[in-house]
C-alpha cells in the first residue's frame, strides 16, 4: 500500500484480496456434506483411542483430530498440546473490510457480512479454560479497533452484540500430522492448528488422505 492509504503511524500495510469463514453457517454445512456421503455421527465420550474403536469395530482407520483431548487421551497422552483461551468481541456494523494489525497490539477485524457483524480481537491466553468473557478485553479490542480503523466511530458508540469465547488447541513445536502404526488399524493424528484450524483445514484434510493412502506428506 502507498502512504496515505494506512494510518501514518505504521511502517507499512499490505492490502489483498482473500475471504472469511462463518462458522455457525460453515460447520453445519460441513457436517450436510459428509452426512450426504453416508457419514454417520455420533456423539460419545471415551478417554482412548482404543475405546473410540470399540464403538466402530469395523472401521479400518482412525482420525485422530482430538485437539486438546489429544493431551488427555490415555493412548496419546500429548504432554506438547495445551488450551489456550481466545476472546472476541462483536458489534454490529456494515464495515466489511478485513483488517489486521501485527506486533506488540495484535488487532483484527473479521467481517461476517452475511451476519451485518464485525469480529474483534484477539487474545492467547495459554492454560486458561475460563468460559466467562473479560470485560476489559472487550474494552481492549474495541479500542484498538477504533484506533486503527475511526470509521468504526468511538468505543461507547459501537454496537454490542455479544463476546464468543473459546479454547484451542495449541502444540509446542507446531501441530502433528503423521501417521502411526499401532494396534489393528493404522490411526492419522492431525491436531494442534491452534488459531489457524480453519486456514489449515483444507490442506489438512488433503494431507490426511494422503497418509491414509499410505504416501508421504
Amino acid at each position: 500500500m502507498k502512504q496515505g492509504e494506512y494510518p501514518a503511524q505504521y511502517a507499512f500495510g499490505i492490502s489483498y484480496t482473500s475471504m472469511t469463514v462463518e462458522p455457525p453457517r460453515y460447520l453445519p454445512w460441513l457436517v450436510k456434506q459428509v452426512q450426504a456421503k453416508g457419514v454417520q455421527i455420533l456423539r460419545v465420550q471415551v478417554d482412548s483411542l482404543r475405546a473410540a474403536l470399540d464403538h466402530v469395530p469395523e472401521a479400518k482407520a482412525i482420525i485422530n483430530c482430538s485437539g486438546i483431548g489429544a493431551r488427555y487421551l490415555k493412548d496419546v497422552h500429548d504432554e506438547a498440546v495445551f488450551p489456550e483461551r481466545g476472546q472476541t468481541c462483536v458489534i454490529r456494523t456494515t464495515f466489511k473490510k478485513m483488517i489486521i494489525r501485527s506486533g506488540a497490539e495484535y488487532t483484527y477485524l473479521i467481517p461476517r457480512p452475511a451476519s451485518g457483524i464485525l469480529v474483534l480481537g484477539g487474545i492467547n491466553e495459554p492454560f486458561n479454560m475460563s468460559p466467562e468473557p473479560n470485560p476489559a478485553s472487550r474494552e481492549m479490542f474495541k479500542q484498538r479497533a477504533y484506533k486503527i480503523c475511526p470509521e468504526l466511530g468511538p468505543p461507547e458508540q459501537m454496537e454490542f452484540v455479544k463476546d464468543i469465547i473459546g479454547v484451542r488447541s495449541t502444540r509446542k513445536g507446531g501441530y502433528r500430522l503423521e501417521r502411526q502404526e499401532n494396534g489393528r488399524v493404522p490411526i492419522i493424528h492431525s491436531y494442534g492448528y491452534n488459531g489457524g484450524g480453519y486456514q489449515a483445514s483444507m490442506g489438512a484434510a488433503r494431507e490426511v488422505v494422503r497418509l491414509l493412502r499410505g504416501e508421504d506428506c
